[in-house]
Parts: C-alpha cells; sequence; structure tokens
C-alpha cells in the first residue's frame, strides 16, 4: 500500500490535460457561492482549447440502484470539464470498463444518444464507446497524460483488493491538486483513470479541482433516459 500513496509534490510533476472551456459549467455556477478556485480551473483550461480530457472508469462499487446515479455524476463531471466519459459496460447487474469482464455496454440498456452527439460549439460528446475512445487514442497511447485515482469510500475494506498499486487514493490529494496537475499539462490527451467509484466521489473530486458540484442525493432522484 505504500507505493500507492504518491506525494503532493510528485503529483504536481504528473502530466495531465483538458480540452476547451467550462462555459456550461461556468453558467451554472455562476451565482455567488462561485468560488475564486473555480474560476482559476476555468481560465487555466481555457488556455488548453487543442487538449482534451477522457474519463475512464474502471470499476464502479454498487449495484444499479447506485451505479445509476454514479453514472449521472460522471456525465455531469463530463459536461463541466468539456470532457468525454468512456462508455462502461454491464454484467450481472454490475458496472465496469468494457476493456475488462464486462460485456454489455450500458446504452443498450438506456437511451444515451443525446449524451453521445456533441453539443452545439464543442467538438466532443460526453459519452463514447470504449471502441470509439480507444480508435480516437490510437498510436498517441504513448503520448498521453494519465493519472490513476482510487476512489474507496469505505477504509474497513481492503484497498489492495479493490484498486490497483498504480493509484493514488483521493484522500491523500489536496484541495485543488487537480487543477494544478490540469495546468502543468503538456498532452493533447488526458486519461482521468479510476477504479472502485461511489455514488458521492464527484463531491471528492470537485475539491480537488476547485468546483463546486450538486449533492449526490440530486442525482439520486434524477432518471436515465
Amino acid at each position: 500500500a505504500k507505493d500507492r500513496h504518491v506525494a503532493t509534490d510528485q503529483l504536481l510533476n504528473l502530466t495531465v490535460v483538458n480540452e476547451s472551456n467550462l462555459s456550461r459549467v461556468q453558467q451554472r455556477w455562476n451565482s455567488s457561492s462561485s468560488s475564486s478556485s473555480q474560476n482559476e480551473v476555468s481560465m487555466s483550461i481555457d488556455s488548453k482549447a487543442s487538449r482534451h480530457i477522457w474519463i475512464d472508469v474502471i470499476s464502479y462499487t454498487e449495484g444499479i440502484a447506485g451505479w445509476k446515479t454514479s453514472l449521472l455524476e460522471l456525465l455531469h463531471l463530463a459536461q463541466a470539464l468539456n470532457a468525454t466519459l468512456v462508455e462502461p459496460c454491464m454484467t450481472s447487474g454490475r458496472l465496469g470498463s468494457c476493456g475488462d469482464q464486462f460485456n454489455i455496454p450500458v446504452s443498450d440498456l438506456f437511451d444515451l444518444a443525446e449524451y453521445m452527439v456533441p453539443s452545439i460549439g464543442k467538438r466532443h460528446p460526453e459519452l463514447v464507446s470504449y471502441d470509439k475512445y480507444q480508435a480516437a487514442l490510437g498510436h498517441s497511447y504513448l503520448d498521453t497524460g494519465m493519472v490513476k485515482l482510487c476512489l474507496l469510500n469505505d477504509m474497513r475494506l481492503n484497498i489492495d483488493n479493490r484498486c490497483s498499486t498504480e493509484t493514488t487514493h483521493i484522500r491523500d490529494m489536496g484541495q485543488n491538486d487537480l487543477m494544478h496537475i490540469l495546468d502543468k499539462a503538456n498532452e493533447d490527451n488526458f486519461i482521468l483513470h479510476m477504479e472502485d467509484y461511489w455514488r458521492g466521489s464527484l463531491n471528492k473530486l470537485g475539491k480537488r479541482l476547485g468546483m463546486e458540484f450538486p449533492d449526490s442525493k440530486e442525482f439520486d432522484s434524477k432518471i436515465l433516459p
């Protein structure tokens, strides 16, 4: 477990990238609750308009009632970062990366077509299939920034059984650390690789991005198409 915990100064030397701006999320959060750090995120990402972030969640921890909320949270994160979530697959009611043992794309179960088409003025959709994700990276995979995070929520569980040793637990990242990593990035593609995603993890990510997101209960009340 010791190898998993990377020091903050080492984390800040990792390369991470993002494409384009946060116009949609800025409109949503331009109320008095918006913080100066959130504006800093917007400014740093605006300066990297040719770059793109891919959100690749390898494992979701809960059954269908939980991962439906998690999926809505991650689509919201993709919208906020002008990023793209890699479509997960399902097997026996569990959700995970289509590149693993999971084989039924979630878009076969829900009508997610609206997320798979770029919004007006955007080059990338908020959701793409695993195959399209792999094709988009192509040979650029070797020149792609990546950070691997473990979102384990229940620390009574054995982290070594839940996340790979290459991951850094989200608790070991300080406030705004992800934002600073984004700001230092040089690659044209960045993969935000996440393992053991629990519903409610969006707020933990928000603190590391210097952004503010709705509580998971708000997503609990929404329904996938």
